[in-house]
C-alpha cells in the first residue's frame, strides 16, 4: 500500500498529535452554576444561560452582579491546554500534586463535572536545600484517566485560585 506523507508523519507522532487535550467532554453553557474552593474557601457562583456559550458571566449570588475577575480567570481555567496526559493509574515522576484549586460544575443540581488544579514538588538539588523552583503544574477531571500536565503559565492560575473561592 502507499500512504501520503502526512498520515505516515501522524502515525510516528502520534503521542503527540492523537492526545485529547480536552479536559472537559461539556461545553460552556452545559453548566448554570460554577463553585470554585481553595485554601480552604468555597464560593459558587451562578452562569445563567447566554446567546453565545463563550460569554457566559458568572454571577455572584451575594451581590447578583457579575463578577469579571472571575469570568477572565475561569475562562483562562478552561483554555488550558494539556501538553502531556498520563494513563491510568499513572503519577507523573515528580511525585502525586497536591490539590490546590477545585472546579465543580453543576446543571440543575445534579453534578456535570470538576477540575482540580495541583502542583508537584520541585526537587532538591540537596538533601539541606530549597526546592528549585514551583515544580510542575498538572490537572485532573471527570474525563480524564489520571493527571494531565499543564503548562508553565498554569502556577498563575492556581494562585489567583484562591482569591476567587475568597470573593477578593
Amino acid at each position: 500500500y502507499v500512504l501520503g506523507g502526512s498520515v505516515v508523519n501522524d502515525l510516528e507522532a502520534a503521542g503527540v498529535r492523537f492526545v485529547d487535550r480536552a479536559l472537559h467532554a461539556f461545553k460552556p453553557g452545559d453548566y448554570d452554576s460554577v463553585t470554585v474552593s481553595a485554601g480552604g474557601k468555597s464560593r459558587t457562583l451562578s452562569a445563567p444561560p447566554a446567546e453565545n456559550a463563550f460569554a457566559i458571566k458568572l454571577i455572584d449570588p451575594k451581590t447578583g452582579k457579575p463578577d469579571e475577575m472571575a469570568k477572565n480567570w475561569h475562562d483562562k481555567v478552561w483554555r488550558l491546554m494539556v501538553t502531556d496526559a498520563l494513563g491510568k493509574g499513572e503519577l507523573p515522576a515528580s511525585g502525586t500534586p497536591e490539590v490546590a484549586c477545585k472546579i465543580e460544575y453543576a446543571q440543575k443540581g445534579k453534578s456535570k463535572g470538576f477540575t482540580e488544579l495541583g502542583r508537584t514538588q520541585a526537587a532538591q538539588v540537596a538533601s539541606n536545600a530549597p526546592p528549585a523552583g514551583p515544580g510542575e503544574q498538572w490537572a485532573r477531571s471527570e474525563r480524564t484517566a489520571s493527571w494531565d500536565k499543564l503548562p508553565g503559565n498554569a502556577d498563575e492560575l492556581i494562585k489567583e485560585c484562591s482569591k476567587v473561592a475568597a470573593g477578593e
